[in-house]
């Protein structure tokens, strides 16, 4: 792991560079997005409970298989989602179908213990993680997936994203929503309200740490050019679709171009 404030650590997984964050509290810690290999969750298990003794509270960003894993090393603790997760994943299917995702990218995993979360309290979209530790304020939002958590630890100045502000990955809009630019767009925004000036570090679900509140800006300005080129139909100017980008990533943003091309011919 790797310290990025006084109370906060990152472990980054060798899948798509995903980051899990550990907040230490007073009687153990608090667990965002615990992933991805069986061997990498091991690591983690034994580094939590070397240094901060045992984890006490889990927390999943977004109701997507890599935000949902777990393993009998981190310990039986309650594991939390927002109310639309939960509600998104008991929905007919939608859990069996991140099982077997899971299983298809890392067959060892105990797909039994995915997706196993209860709801957090957040009937305002907004509000505070109850725990035994600094102070941990959240949103909800539907940008990326349905009831997307942004969690901020203020302090430490530390905004723990989910899948947005990625130097990895543009902006991945959820084509299944009501509204998937408009969805992004209100995400996008209540992160930063969320965040305001308070914030010196950014941990994205996928890609680099961003350090220093200039950095910070440039993520959150760099996703809305992204947007306004989406919404516009093109042409995208993006360093994160050049030459070496994954085809997954490109497929994603030629499936978001098609989508908002269409939208504009029917409204």
């Amino acid at each position: 792991m790797e310290r990025i404030s006084e109370r906060c650590w990152t472990a980054t997984s060798r899948f798509c560079r995903m980051n899990t964050v550990v907040v230490a509290g007073s009687d153990g810690c608090l667990l965002v997005d615990p992933g991805v290999h069986t061997d990498e969750l091991a690591t983690l298990g034994a580094e939590i409970r070397e240094r901060f003794g045992r984890c006490a509270l889990a927390v999943s960003s977004h109701p997507h298989w890599d935000h949902l894993l777990w393993s009998t090393g981190l310990g039986e603790v309650p594991r939390l989602a927002s109310g639309r997760g939960c509600e998104f994943l008991a929905e007919p299917g939608r859990l069996s179908a991140c099982r077997a995702e899971a299983v298809a990218e890392v067959p060892d995993c105990d797909a039994a213990l995915l997706g196993v979360v209860s709801s957090l309290r957040d009937g305002g979209r907004s509000g505070r993680i109850e725990w035994d530790g600094p102070q941990v304020e959240f949103v909800v939002h539907d940008g990326h997936a349905p009831g997307h958590l942004g969690l901020f630890v203020p302090g430490d100045g530390v905004l723990i994203a989910g899948d947005m502000c990625s130097d990895d990955e543009v902006p991945l809009l959820d084509l299944a929503g009501r509204d998937p630019l408009e969805d992004y767009w209100d995400g996008l925004n209540r992160l930063a309200r969320l965040a305001g000036d308070r914030c010196e570090v950014l941990v994205p679900g996928h890609g680099g740490v961003a350090c220093g509140g200039a950095e910070v800006r440039a993520r959150f300005e760099r996703d809305r050019a992204y947007l306004d080129s989406l919404a516009a139909g093109g042409p995208v100017a993006d360093a994160r679709l050049g030459e070496g980008a994954p085809g997954w990533l490109v497929a994603e943003h030629e499936a978001a171009m098609a989508w908002s091309v269409r939208s504009r011919s029917s409204g």
